[in-house]
């Protein structure tokens, strides 16, 4: 069996989880491992409360079609870096909360590699929320990818 012969690539468009998929890319041809590149759609209201939009219902199949949409269109930008590495990754669209997705997804892999932190959110100390729950309760281990910082330079 091969030590990594599974690993899970969590992306939300972000240049960190961009370099993730690189990284596991990289990892991938060393081992000889599969990459699945998974994007997690958080639950999103049904209604906005956009300034002078108070209040206004928009049906869940139009906001969950527009979703699906948006990560199809993601997941071909690294569908298309995978392409030009030379490798084949499959992808696959959740829908709940990243961090339990992604933990949820952890069953199936030998490796997750993500970045420490997203396209947004909340910072907790060195590494993102996500990143740091996923840390602590990922099923198999997780390799992170982070931003060089100034005294790493």
């Amino acid at each position: 069996m091969k030590e990594y012969e599974n690993i899970l690539v969590p992306v939300d468009g972000s240049d960190l989880s961009k370099k993730a998929l690189e990284k596991a890319l990289s990892l991938a041809k060393e081992f000889g491992s599969r990459i699945t590149i998974l994007h997690v759609n958080e639950n999103v209201p049904a209604s906005w409360g956009f300034p002078g939009m108070e209040g206004i219902e928009i049906p869940e199949e139009m906001i969950k079609q527009q979703a699906e949409e948006n990560a199809e269109n993601l997941l071909d930008d690294y569908r298309e870096i995978s392409k030009k590495a030379g490798m084949e990754a499959h992808t696959d669209i959740v829908y709940g909360d990243p961090a339990n997705e992604i933990i949820e997804a952890s069953r199936d892999f030998d490796l997750i590699v993500m970045g420490t932190h997203g396209k947004g959110g909340l910072l907790h100390l060195l590494i993102g929320g996500t990143a740091e729950k996923v840390v602590r309760h990922a099923c198999c281990p997780v390799f992170l990818i982070r931003d060089r910082i100034m005294h790493c330079k």
